[in-house]
């Protein structure tokens, strides 16, 4: 029987990932690991019966590059994201103090976590859901900062909008994943009206994938437990909940993934990507564990 995940590798030869399921293969030119810094080429080949051999050559990021990329632009010596950049956790703690300026009472209640101040903002007539001018609402801050008591007193409002998102379509579950305030989350998907697939605009990740992606394993087991898909993929189209674990060394949340049984290996650019992801990490225990639930997808055990 075909292996769906074969692997040869050689001290600069690097190494062939060969995909049983599809009419192609892969080759790895120079170091097949990631961790070595080194740039990893993929050759495409066709293999379809008939027709000539076609090489297509591809440039996958070095660990440096892939790194730079998951943290995000930095402030010059701040150490800590720029908040006007678009993304998932646009936020920082930093917003405690001198970006906390100009909000509404409510929304700085919320931030801080002070549930009491919270309740008697509400109380005087203040709108659950109002935002910032980046769209941030008293749920957004309360879910990104693991501020549980006043999470719990917003949400207990029947006019909260659990499912707000900012100016870059967050929403305050995916926020919670990407950090993995499990308690946050463990609150907010009860909530008769949680989206748990809802995806981020500018990325277009669910908070399954933010969740995956930081490697917050109980995070992964209680959205997916509450029904979160495991298939959906981000705005490329390229990486789903199981590609980003594998891409930051995740092995247990991937393996978890796996276990789920409800991977969809049919898309053969996705189980192509998990392969060649695999293939990078050169561990040997988790590609056997890829390579036999490919199998078991396919063989239908």
């Amino acid at each position: 029987m075909l292996s769906s995940l074969g692997m040869a590798f050689g001290p600069l030869a690097g190494g062939m990932i060969y995909d049983a399921y599809a009419s192609y293969s892969w080759l790895f030119i120079g170091s097949a690991a990631a961790a070595d810094g080194v740039g990893l080429k993929g050759a495409r080949r066709s293999r379809s019966s008939g027709s000539p051999v076609r090489w297509r050559e591809i440039q996958l990021p070095d660990a440096g590059e892939y790194e730079r990329l998951r943290q995000g632009p930095m402030h010059a010596g701040a150490g800590r994201r720029d908040p006007m950049i678009p993304g998932d956790i646009a936020v920082t703690a930093g917003l405690e103090a001198e970006d906390a300026r100009g909000w509404s009472d409510l929304l700085a209640a919320a931030e801080r976590g002070d549930a009491e101040a919270v309740r008697t903002e509400l109380a005087a007539g203040a709108d659950i859901n109002q935002t910032d001018e980046g769209g941030w609402s008293a749920l957004h801050l309360a879910a990104h900062n693991a501020r549980m008591a006043a999470l719990e007193a917003l949400i207990a409002y029947p006019a909260i909008d659990v499912n707000s998102r900012n100016k870059w379509k967050s929403t305050p579950l995916s926020l919670a994943a990407a950090k993995g305030h499990l308690e946050c989350i463990q609150a907010l998907v009860k909530h008769p009206q949680i989206d748990i697939n809802a995806r981020a605009d500018y990325y277009g990740r669910t908070a399954l994938i933010e969740a995956a992606r930081n490697g917050h394993l109980d995070v992964v087991r209680l959205l997916v437990e509450h029904g979160a898909d495991v298939n959906l993929a981000d705005k490329t189209g390229r990486n789903s909940a199981l590609i980003e674990a594998i891409k930051g060394r995740h092995y247990e949340v991937a393996e978890y993934l796996l276990a789920t049984r409800q991977v969809n290996f049919l898309n053969k650019e996705m189980r192509l990507n998990a392969l060649i992801w695999a293939g990078s990490t050169r561990n040997a225990l988790f590609i056997e564990t890829l390579d036999a639930a490919i199998h078991s997808f396919f063989e239908g055990k």
